[in-house]
C-alpha cells in the first residue's frame, strides 16, 4: 500500500467482508493507534524473554491510549490480553 494506514485499514475490511481485520508488527500497530483504527489490542505473554527488537508502544502520538479492563485468556505457557481501545 502507498496511500496510507487509513486506505490499507479500509480496503482490509472491504475485502474481509464484515469478519474481523488484524494488524500485526510494531510499525503498522503504531500506526493504526495513532490514526484511531484500532478497536481492540491483542497481548500474548510467553516465557521467552528476546531482549531486542522494534518496541509495540514508542512513537505513539495521542498519549495517553486508554485501553479498556482486559479479557483473560490463560493457555500452557502462554496468557493472552485483549484490551479494547478506548475512542477519545
Amino acid at each position: 500500500m502507498t496511500d496510507g494506514i487509513e486506505s490499507a485499514v479500509n480496503q482490509a475490511k472491504a475485502a474481509a467482508a464484515g469478519k474481523s481485520v488484524g494488524v500485526h508488527g510494531a510499525d503498522t500497530i503504531q500506526q493504526c493507534l495513532n490514526a484511531g483504527l484500532l478497536d481492540e489490542i491483542h497481548v500474548d505473554i510467553a516465557a521467552v524473554l528476546l531482549g531486542s527488537g522494534v518496541r509495540l508502544f514508542d512513537h505513539l502520538a495521542g498519549t495517553p491510549v486508554v485501553l479498556g479492563n482486559p479479557t483473560v485468556i490463560p493457555g500452557v505457557g502462554v496468557t493472552h490480553l485483549r484490551y479494547p481501545v478506548r475512542k477519545a
